[in-house]
């Protein structure tokens, strides 16, 4: 019935969402641009174009398929809202480590989770990615936020925190397009959004929704005259008519 369709078409959105993140999700995923190999890093690998839609639709986020368009520009009401909070940073391996706390606002609970992340990391394959893909746009959104500069140095934490700002900024006003959001929700690891609706509770749901429908006594309208009460069916012939009828028939 109808419920069951829900409970399908449910299980098949989280599917697609899950399927097209590109890694295991059983397991943190080891991003190649942190294995160096000799002198020559690995690039981060985004997401698929094709996978990009279901990666976001999991989350909150309306896009079209075909294209890396908005169906549902954020910023508007009901659409999800993100936020960072670059909390510190830490030495660990010879290398400084920059924390950043991440905020996505998709439902009643917001999803909330830390990623660790190097400054060369974070400027090769993040910053640069969405300098390229802003293009000219770049300048006019973090012409007061500029990266952080080279070296770590004092201030770095502060700079990291303005420019993820106005990150934030140009994701919740619907600047930039779905790929740029998926990659960067991918890029510092969400963890796998929330059902909004366990699959028991929509079927109930809807049974609950049919059994009241069907249980509903019709509301007579007042502007129909009532119906007159049927008349009493007539009684079926006894034995001496049937034999008149057989009779006549012979005839």
């Amino acid at each position: 019935g109808r419920a069951g369709a829900v409970v399908g078409a449910r299980r098949r959105a989280r599917s697609r969402a899950r399927a097209g993140r590109g890694y295991d999700r059983t397991r943190p995923p080891v991003y190649l641009s942190q294995q160096r190999v000799g002198s020559h890093p690995e690039r981060f690998q985004a997401l698929a174009p094709v996978t990009v839609s279901a990666f976001l639709e999991g989350y909150g986020y309306e896009t079209r398929a075909d294209t890396d368009m908005w169906l549902v520009r954020p910023g508007v009401s009901a659409t999800p809202m993100l936020s960072f909070d670059v909390s510190g940073h830490e030495e660990r391996g010879g290398h400084t480590w920059y924390q950043l706390k991440v905020c996505l606002e998709v439902s009643a609970a917001p999803l909330r989770w830390t990623s660790e992340r190097r400054l060369s990391t974070l400027r090769e394959e993040l910053h640069d990615r969405v300098k390229d893909v802003l293009g000219q746009n770049y300048a006019a959104h973090f012409s007061k936020t500029p990266f952080a500069l080279k070296g770590g140095l004092p201030g770095t934490t502060a700079r990291l925190t303005a420019w993820f700002g106005a990150l934030a900024k140009v994701v919740n006003k619907g600047e930039a397009p779905p790929s740029l959001v998926a990659l960067l929700l991918q890029f510092l690891e969400a963890p796998d959004p929330p059902d909004p609706e366990p699959e028991e509770d929509v079927a109930k749901i809807y049974m609950e929704k049919e059994e009241n429908s069907s249980s509903k006594e019709p509301v007579p309208r007042k502007d129909v005259p009532d119906v007159p009460e049927v008349l009493e069916a007539s009684k079926p012939p006894d034995e001496s008519e049937l034999a008149e009828i057989e009779i006549s028939l012979s005839e």
